[in-house]
């Protein structure tokens, strides 16, 4: 009886190590799945806040497309058909100095009128009361207009082909319009805008403008079209008004460029200062026209924003060929 007594008892024996209920093992398991499960509701989580988001950036852009068109709207802007002839100031067969932006997406004379640009120059030219017929003079009225009610109006710019027709203002810094329009109302696609450093027309060496690249093919988005060959080609000009004269501008060269590399430089210290100011930039230059301006000419320098990096701009630059005394 005392053996049967010191026996150990089985039913009592306490489990080794190797011998491990089977239901701990599938603990690890369950664990393993709660966090794939997790995860998975994680990412869905950000996916579908992602989504939301571009949701509403796409109708904060719209919102903008429309306060923009809104503000503009009541404006008498000049048609392609009202542009004057430049005549023929030696045009030459553009240069290239690097390989240009490839053209899938090229715009051509042909199709410019695109669905946007199309609503877009509609909104802005014919968006007046429908028996209304303006004449160049009721254009130049109105510049006269604005130059009286807007102290910081400084011109009006217009590019065949494009939707760029738009007033232009210089402010007491490059800040403020770019989030103000032409009335001074709080609007996210800002205003074309004139460095506040630049002179008058008739006295500026370099004449620098500025503007968004807004969706939509508004404000400045269709600067970048420069960079495509066979707009380059086809669009030379670029049309400056004020009350009293209608300059003309042809485009010699355009390129993509920090903000920081002094593209935008209106003081020159002399004529040797101002030379080698126009030959940094054409030796970059994506498109090429004609011969380098000269110590005596006026440039005009249009600057937005690039698609590629933030600190990026497109720049196209041109030179005055002409300036005409505007007629009623």
């Amino acid at each position: 009886m005392e053996l049967h007594k010191n026996m150990p008892d089985k039913q009592n024996k306490e489990p080794s190590r190797y011998n491990i209920p089977l239901r701990g093992k599938r603990t690890p398991r369950k664990k393993t799945k709660i966090w794939y499960g997790a995860i998975v509701a994680g990412l869905a989580a950000l996916l579908f806040c992602a989504f939301v988001f571009r949701i509403f950036l796409s109708v904060r852009d719209y919102v903008d497309y429309q306060k923009g068109l809104d503000a503009y709207s009541g404006f008498i802007a000049p048609n392609d058909a009202d542009l004057p002839d430049p005549g023929t100031p030696d045009i030459v067969a553009p240069q290239t100095n690097s390989d240009p932006p490839a053209e899938t997406d090229a715009v051509t004379s042909d199709d410019t009128g695109t669905a946007a640009v199309t609503a877009v120059t509609e909104a802005m030219t014919t968006a007046k009361p429908a028996s209304a017929v303006y004449t160049f003079a009721d254009f130049i009225d109105q510049l006269e207009r604005l130059r009286t009610t807007y102290k910081d109006f400084y011109c009006w710019i217009k590019i065949g082909r494009t939707t760029i027709n738009y007033p232009v203002v210089r402010g007491e810094d490059n800040d403020y319009y770019l989030n103000h329009n032409i009335y001074g109302n709080k609007l996210t696609l800002g205003a074309i805008f004139a460095d506040y450093r630049t002179g008058d027309l008739d006295s500026a060496r370099n004449i620098v403008i500025y503007g968004h690249r807004a969706g939509y093919s508004i404000m400045f988005h269709d600067l970048e079209n420069y960079l495509k060959p066979d707009f380059f080609d086809k669009n030379p000009y670029i049309y400056i008004y004020t009350p009293e004269y209608t300059y003309v501008y042809q485009v010699y060269a355009a390129y993509t460029s920090s903000m920081y590399s002094g593209f935008n430089r209106v003081e020159f210290t002399g004529d040797k200062d101002f030379t080698d100011y126009i030959n940094k930039f054409r030796d970059v230059a994506a498109r090429l026209r004609g011969t380098a301006p000269g110590a005596g000419d006026k440039l005009l320098t249009l600057a937005t924003c690039s698609i590629s990096e933030q600190t990026e701009r497109y720049v196209v630059q041109a030179v005055r060929v002409s300036a005409t005394e505007n007629k009623r």
